[in-house]
């Protein structure tokens, strides 16, 4: 990583089990919602992102923010 450039990592059978697994868990769990308890997870937390942007999203530098005015 010294050089700047970025090499990514191939992933073992064993990490691409548990990344399955997880997916298969949150697509079983999705499913397991009604409509109506979706939506209000869903209303929560994008109320939470957009109060908490500032934390959520990076935010450019000053100097970036300064260049654009």
């Amino acid at each position: 990583m010294e050089s700047g450039s970025w090499v990514h990592a191939v992933l073992t059978q064993d990490e691409r089990d548990v990344i399955d697994n997880l997916i298969r868990d949150h697509v079983f769990q999705v499913g397991q919602l009604s409509a109506g308890e979706f939506e209000r997870v869903y209303l929560q937390v994008r109320q939470e992102f957009f109060s908490n942007r500032n934390i959520l999203v990076p935010v450019k530098p000053r100097a970036a923010q300064a260049a654009e005015s």
